[in-house]
């Protein structure tokens, strides 16, 4: 980036990194949220390829999972059998890819966002003549592709639970008069696009997370004159469009608290729920001793399960006080959403207050001048703060809870 007066330049290109690939080619988020899998898959065996792209450059030893079908074979003399599409769940934990060889099929797999393992094959047909184009929806519960020889846009529902029932899950849920699909691509916006080849109108899916034909795909979607689209749109790193479970974990009053405490933690957004995998139910009272991270699976009507975590800040608390009538100064309310107030009962200015972090970092410095006063604390967010209170031969310490 310090090339080219700031604004960067390719240093090191065209490096080859492995031979006798096919056109497949995905990328997701590493499960750190930092790093990304870029993934791959061979010619002439059933070979998936994972290479990790981290801060430090370009990991050139790949993960290999030898699992699916084998793709290979030449059609007609071409190179047919290297063509068509591979992507990721936006979430990361789903493979969909087509075979258009002499497969003709749609398959399914499973990822490991962690090792960049390839598992548990689902194959979905093997009679979709022209297999290219494929996609997920935005909330990874639905699989979407096309066949180029009959303009048949599909989709299963991934929720539909057993792999067989997934298979069977299988609809038509649109058709294009110009029968050549190619490359499908979700956007931004959670609609998917779909190339018509040699033709100047994608195809829209404006609501690919909805199931059967409500999924409102229109053929005429969206006009590219004078321009004409061929076979390909721009290839994305899948996590761009993952729009976070629809699962939710609320607290109250915060997910901070002094060790000892206990706190509800409270579900929402789905049907049933398995928290760390053992406990069910709406809610879940916890007393973690120290810093914990917390996990929900969340069971839809549909079947879908979505996760979601929370950690939980724990603090020893030591030499802190609870607030109380007597005390020479009054501070309410506690929990605080907005503003805090102080009254001064005997105590003479100025008392110099602190508010600290968990982490023991000031967020808030300032001096108590009269005997009321208020401070907005809109500006933190929810959790434990430590406040202190120093005066002439005065020096307490409270906890307060920002709602």
């Amino acid at each position: 980036m310090n090339l080219a007066s700031g604004n960067g330049s390719v240093t090191v290109k065209n490096v080859t990194v492995f031979l006798s690939g096919t056109e497949k080619l995905a990328a997701v988020k590493h499960k750190n949220g930092a790093d990304v899998w870029i993934l791959t898959h061979d010619w002439n065996n059933n070979n998936f390829r994972a290479n990790l792209l981290t801060s430090f450059g370009f990991n050139t030893t790949p993960t290999i999972s030898s699992v699916g079908t084998v793709i290979s074979g030449v059609i007609g003399g071409t190179n047919a059998p290297l063509v068509g599409q591979m992507k990721f769940s936006p979430d990361g934990k789903k493979i969909g890819l087509a075979v258009y060889d002499a497969v003709k099929s749609f398959e399914l797999y499973d990822f490991d966002l962690t090792t960049g393992n390839v598992s548990n094959p689902i194959i979905l047909g093997n009679n979709f003549d022209g297999a290219y184009g494929c996609e997920f929806s935005s909330d990874g519960t639905k699989f979407y592709g096309g066949s180029s020889a009959d303009g048949n846009i599909w989709q299963w529902n991934l929720c539909s639970g057993t792999s067989s029932n997934i298979i069977n899950s299988k609809i038509s849920v649109g058709y294009s008069t110009w029968a050549s699909i190619a490359s499908f691509q979700l956007a931004p916006n959670g609609k998917i696009y779909v190339v018509k080849l040699g033709n100047q109108v994608l195809g829209v899916i404006h609501n690919p997370n909805v199931a059967g034909i409500n999924c409102n795909y229109v053929d005429a979607g969206l006009s590219l004159a004078p321009k004409t689209a061929n076979n390909g749109l721009p290839n994305f790193t899948s996590s761009y469009f993952w729009q976070g479970s629809q699962i939710t974990i609320s607290t109250s009053p915060g997910n901070s608290i002094c060790a000892g405490e206990t706190l509800t933690l409270t579900a929402g957004g789905a049907n049933s729920y398995t928290w760390n995998s053992i406990t069910t139910g709406t809610t879940f009272i916890i007393s973690p001793t120290i810093t914990t991270t917390y996990s929900v699976i969340g069971t839809t009507t549909s079947g879908c399960n979505f996760e979601t975590v929370l950690t939980v800040s724990v603090s020893a608390c030591t030499n802190l006080n609870s607030i109380s009538e007597s005390d020479i100064i009054k501070i309410y309310p506690n929990p605080v959403s907005n503003d805090l107030n102080f009254v001064l009962n005997e105590l003479s200015t100025p008392v110099k207050v602190l508010l600290f972090n968990t982490f023991n970092l000031p967020v808030l410095t300032f001096e108590l001048s009269c005997s009321h006063e208020k401070i907005s604390l809109n500006f933190l967010p929810s959790g434990l703060y430590y406040l202190s209170l120093e005066a002439k031969n005065y020096h307490k310490k409270y906890k307060i809870i920002k709602e």
